[in-house]
């Protein structure tokens, strides 16, 4: 497991900038969305329709409007007005119905059974207006996501930058004594190819230094016109 967290860790060591800024600005705009949402504009409810109440009190409801109608403050069609635009009169003539035929109440059954005919007979209500299309808060949070996801693509697809070997630096000799000169690098053989081959695009030598932990070394591969095409690289860990 840890070998594949330190391969995961070295596929992902060129697009660590881009990754950090995708994740800040995910962090900031959740924290921007819920203090709008809990706090700037929260939803509220407000002017609930007959047909949204509870079942208990949709009841309750429909037994006031009959108590309405045998009262005679209410009259029979008039009362498709007080279902709403939401509930259709034939969906709550079925349902008074059957609080009718639960009703002991003689007088009250009467009113709900010529509040049922009523219902049966009356058209559909017209649709409730619908709201005139998207908030403006929500266009600006769309159009911020969406330059997020524009700047966080271009960064991904950036070419990542040569990575410049890192020799280690000799230790300072101390006063007095003199350091002998080291001798120059081998240079880097070059490999003859059979003539059936391609000879590589890119090819380096590298040296390690015993001790050295942050061995890490790695290069581009790019054609001739300067395409890149990914990279090669070597380097040392303990498992």
């Amino acid at each position: 497991m840890k070998t594949i967290l330190q391969a995961l860790g070295i596929l992902l060591r060129p697009y660590r900038q881009a990754l950090l800024i995708g994740a800040v600005a995910f962090l900031i705009g959740l924290a921007g969305g819920l203090i709008y949402g809990w706090y700037i504009a929260p939803v509220e409810w407000t002017d609930a329709a007959p047909v949204d109440l509870r079942v208990d009190y949709r009841a309750n409801y429909l037994r006031l409007l009959a108590d309405a109608v045998r009262a005679g403050f209410l009259r029979p069609e008039e009362s498709v007005g007080w279902l709403g635009q939401r509930w259709h009169p034939r969906e709550a003539a079925g349902e008074i119905r059957r609080l009718a035929q639960q009703e002991t109440d003689i007088a009250r059954r009467g009113a709900m059974e010529r509040l049922a005919e009523v219902w049966e007979q009356a058209p559909a209500p017209s649709a409730p207006a619908r709201g005139g299309g998207i908030p403006t808060p929500c266009l600006i949070g769309l159009a911020g996501l969406a330059l997020v996801g524009i700047g966080a693509f271009w960064l991904l697809r950036r070419p990542a930058s040569m990575a410049v070997p890192r020799r280690p630096v000799p230790a300072a000799a101390p006063a007095g004594l003199s350091v002998a000169p080291t001798a120059p690098e081998r240079p880097i053989p070059v490999e003859a190819y059979p003539e059936t081959w391609e000879p590589p695009l890119s090819q380096h030598q590298v040296t390690y230094k015993l001790g050295d932990d942050h061995f890490d070394l790695s290069f581009p591969i790019e054609l001739p016109n300067g395409e890149f095409l990914g990279e090669y690289g070597v380097g040392i860990s303990e498992t």
